[in-house]
């Protein structure tokens, strides 16, 4: 799958198969939904969303992830790994919402430097408050839904890797 997911499908005269497609984001899935058949499928969807993630490939990541939370809804660790993905991705890129709202913040900066420079620095303090606080409020919907899956016996342990996690990843004092 790592192959697949950097190279895509190549015939043998070194021609995109995929190139009528556009990307390796199809012969991936394919790929995928064929190797489930044969091997763990929870080991899988963990390696997959990883895949996704080093080569950028967000949204095919974020369904990933809200599939594996359906199928495994009571293992600690697919959790964790969405809650992993949430505080170590950037909002920028996260979402449609987040672009569109940094892509209106980034036109109204642009015409306010025109006025004032001093003015942008806080600014942009303000674009990063706003997207750390969406990034915190979609780490507390995927810790919600945790709770409301798992079992109680695994409770304990999702909070004290999610309190580990946002003491490394996100703000220590919180």
């Amino acid at each position: 799958m790592n192959l697949e997911a950097t190279y895509g499908s190549k015939a043998d005269d070194g021609t995109d198969v995929d190139a009528d497609e556009g990307d390796t984001t199809n012969s991936l899935s394919r790929l995928f939904q064929r190797a489930l058949t044969y091997a763990d499928q929870k080991k899988l969807y963990l390696a997959m969303v990883g895949i996704c993630e080093r080569t950028k490939k967000i949204e095919l990541c974020r369904q990933v992830l809200n599939t594996m939370c359906k199928k495994f809804g009571s293992s600690a660790k697919v959790w964790l790994r969405h809650l992993t993905h949430w505080m170590t991705t950037t909002t920028s890129t996260t979402s449609s919402f987040a672009s569109a709202a940094s892509a209106a913040a980034a036109a109204l900066a642009l015409k306010n430097k025109k006025k004032r420079k001093q003015g942008d620095e806080e600014e942009e303090e303000e674009e990063a408050m706003r997207q750390q606080q969406w990034k915190q409020g979609e780490c507390k919907k995927v810790m919600d839904r945790a709770m409301q899956s798992l079992p109680k016996r695994k409770h304990l342990k999702v909070l004290r890797q999610a309190a580990l996690l946002e003491f490394r990843l996100g703000s220590a004092e919180r």
